[in-house]
């Protein structure tokens, strides 16, 4: 059961619970002081119950801000592998040696990436 299906399933719950408060508020048998110790049960359950969906909500918002930070970062390394890569080109085009200095300085990088992706 995936997440959006779990909390429709309870939000489906919670509007069966109040249904069955309002069918029941006016039964005659059942005395005042067990409605209110009932009622205030169902309505404990609700909370706890919409706690739950706050809970798959904020969850499902953190997966999806991991996988656009996931993609976000993958794009960024990209951009940079390429980079390098036409630093190193250019270097082998004038005769220049391949040092991450040397390839930091012509791709316009850190010293540190350019040491980080050349290595790898």
């Amino acid at each position: 059961m995936t997440k959006k299906e779990k909390i429709q399933a309870l939000r489906e719950l919670i509007e069966r619970r109040k249904a069955w408060i309002e069918k029941y508020a006016n039964d005659n048998e059942i005395s005042d002081r067990l409605k209110a110790e009932i009622f205030r049960e169902v309505e404990e359950e609700i909370k706890h119950l919409e706690e739950l969906i706050e809970y798959y909500e904020q969850s499902t918002k953190t997966e999806k801000r991991k996988s656009a930070a996931a993609n976000a970062t993958a794009e960024r390394e990209k951009r940079v592998k390429e980079k390098i890569q036409n630093a190193v080109n250019l270097l082998k085009m004038e005769g220049k040696e391949i040092t991450p200095y040397q390839v930091a300085k012509t791709a316009g990088i850190s010293y540190n990436t350019a040491k980080k992706y050349l290595n790898t």
